[in-house]
C-alpha cells in the first residue's frame, strides 16, 4: 500500500496551484480587452508609423503566447491526476514569455518618455537602465526555475536574488515612468481651460497605469 502523502507537499502544491488558477481567470479576460484595444487602435490611426504598428502587433501576439501558456500550465496540473511540484512547460514558457511583455511594455513607455520630455537623455537613460536590469533579472530567475525543475526551490538564496532585483527594478522603473510623464505633461499646460482637462485626464491616466 502507497505511503499516505504528506500535509507539506499538499501545501506546497496548493502554492503552486492557487496563482495558476487565478492567474488564468485574470488573464483569459485581460487578453480578450488587449484584442479589442488592438483592433481600435488599428481602426482609428491607420496613419501611424509602421514600427509603432508592428510593437503594438508583436505585444499582442506576445500576451496571446503567454495567455495560451497560462491556460496550457493549468491544463496539465489539474489533468496529470497527480500531485507534483514539477513544472509544466507551460509555467516555464510562461516565464520567459512576461519577461519579453513586461520589457516590450516599458520600452513603450520610456520612448514616451523620451517624446515628451523633449529627449532628456538621463531620464530616458535611467528607465533603458531599470528595464535592461529588469529584463536580465527575469531571465535569469526563468532560466533558474527550468534548472531546477520544480517549485521547491522556488524561494532559494538565488531565486530571491533574482526575484529582489526583478521586483525593485520593475517598480523603480514605473514610479519613474509615471512620475517624468506626470511632470512633463504638468509643464505642457496652456492656461486654456479645454485643454487643462485634457492634461489633467492625461496624468490621472498616467498614475492610474
Amino acid at each position: 500500500m502507497a505511503a499516505p502523502v504528506q500535509l507539506p507537499i499538499y501545501s506546497a502544491f496548493a502554492e503552486l496551484v492557487a496563482p495558476l488558477v487565478i492567474g488564468t481567470m485574470i488573464a483569459c479576460p485581460l487578453f480578450g480587452v488587449t484584442v479589442a484595444q488592438a483592433i481600435w487602435y488599428f481602426r482609428n490611426y491607420p496613419n501611424d508609423p509602421n514600427l509603432l504598428k508592428y510593437w503594438i502587433a508583436a505585444v499582442v501576439v506576445i500576451d496571446g503566447v503567454q495567455t495560451f501558456s497560462v491556460v496550457e500550465a493549468t491544463r496539465v496540473v489539474y489533468l496529470r491526476g497527480r500531485l507534483s511540484l514539477d513544472y509544466s512547460n507551460g509555467i516555464i514558457l510562461d516565464l520567459y514569455v512576461s519577461c519579453i511583455t513586461v520589457t516590450m511594455v516599458q520600452l513603450a513607455y520610456a520612448y514616451r518618455v523620451w517624446i515628451i520630455s523633449g529627449k532628456n537623455r538621463l531620464v530616458t537613460s535611467t528607465l533603458a537602465f531599470l528595464t535592461f536590469s529588469q529584463f536580465t533579472s527575469c531571465i535569469g530567475m526563468s532560466i533558474l526555475q527550468q534548472i531546477n525543475g520544480d517549485v521547491s526551490l522556488l524561494h532559494s538564496v538565488m531565486s530571491n536574488a533574482f526575484g529582489t532585483a526583478e521586483f525593485g527594478s520593475t517598480v523603480a522603473c514605473d514610479l519613474l515612468i509615471s512620475a517624468s510623464m506626470a511632470y512633463y505633461l504638468n509643464k505642457r499646460r496652456s492656461g486654456i481651460r479645454r485643454t487643462e482637462n485634457l492634461v489633467d485626464r492625461l496624468i490621472v491616466y498616467v498614475i492610474g497605469i
